[in-house]
């Protein structure tokens, strides 16, 4: 093993261990009634990360079998982050009901959009063999890293222009999923076209990437957890032009003339 390898498998192993530590906090800060899909997601990626870091290091545990777990887990895990970003839009505009009904439109759409581009790149994996298949999945995992980016993006621009607060566990979330999916784009946009058959020095940087990244995110999530919320103050002031609840009566006014 090289330094590099090394060093992304002490992170592999930090970020498990803070993962199942992460649950333990959900669980006592009873975090899984307000954020259900998010509690959900925490404990699914503390399994599939012990259990993948498990299979790793097993003898008895081929390669084949690694990749095979660890693909069909991948995509337990897309749906599930797809879900927390379902979940935050739904927190963000749940007191606004007619902004609100048109989440589920958005994710269809971009649902669609998911399915039909993992489809088409699928096509453009250069390797063959067992490099072909995990070529595939990463260019599958790219596209999920789009959309999930793509979303975030509007999230959390939403959250800068209606002057949302950034205290809030909604946005922590946002922030650690969106290093998490950004540093996921870039690395898996990257193996779909190089994933050789062996390991070398690219896969060690890529890997180190991913796991540091992974590392930030559950850091950010365990911070936010510790950090206690700030309930929000009334005040009264004049309402900006742009005021959400402003931009809600509108909208129904049009949807319901």
């Amino acid at each position: 093993m090289t330094l590099l390898s090394y060093i992304w498998h002490g992170f592999w192993f930090a970020q498990s261990g803070l993962r199942v530590l992460l649950l333990l906090l959900v669980l006592r800060r009873k975090f899984y009634k307000p954020y259900p899909v998010f509690a959900v997601y925490v404990g699914w990626a503390a399994l599939r990360s012990v259990i993948l870091l498990f299979m790793n290091y097993a003898p008895f545990v081929s390669g084949n079998q690694y990749y095979q777990v660890h693909a069909a887990s991948s995509v337990i895990d897309a749906v599930l982050r797809w879900g927390i970003i379902y979940e935050m839009f739904d927190h963000v505009f749940r007191d606004y009901a007619t902004l609100r009904n048109l989440g589920p439109k958005l994710f269809r759409w971009a649902t669609l959009a998911l399915i039909i581009g993992a489809i088409v790149l699928a096509w453009f994996a250069p390797a063959s063999g067992l490099g072909r298949v995990m070529s595939t999945l990463y260019a599958m995992e790219r596209n999920v890293n789009v959309l999930l980016c793509g979303l975030l993006i509007v999230l959390l621009a939403l959250a800068q222009y209606f002057r949302l607060s950034w205290r809030s566990p909604v946005f922590g979330i946002a922030l650690g999923l969106g290093i998490m999916a950004a540093s996921d784009l870039g690395t898996y946009a990257i193996r779909s076209q190089i994933e050789p058959i062996s390991r070398n020095l690219s896969t060690d940087v890529l890997d180190l990437i991913i796991q540091a990244a992974t590392l930030c995110c559950v850091l950010i999530w365990t911070a936010y957890l510790l950090a206690p919320e700030r309930k929000p103050v009334a005040r009264v002031v004049q309402l900006p032009p742009h005021d959400l609840e402003t931009w809600n009566h509108e909208l129904e006014r049009l949807l319901h003339p």
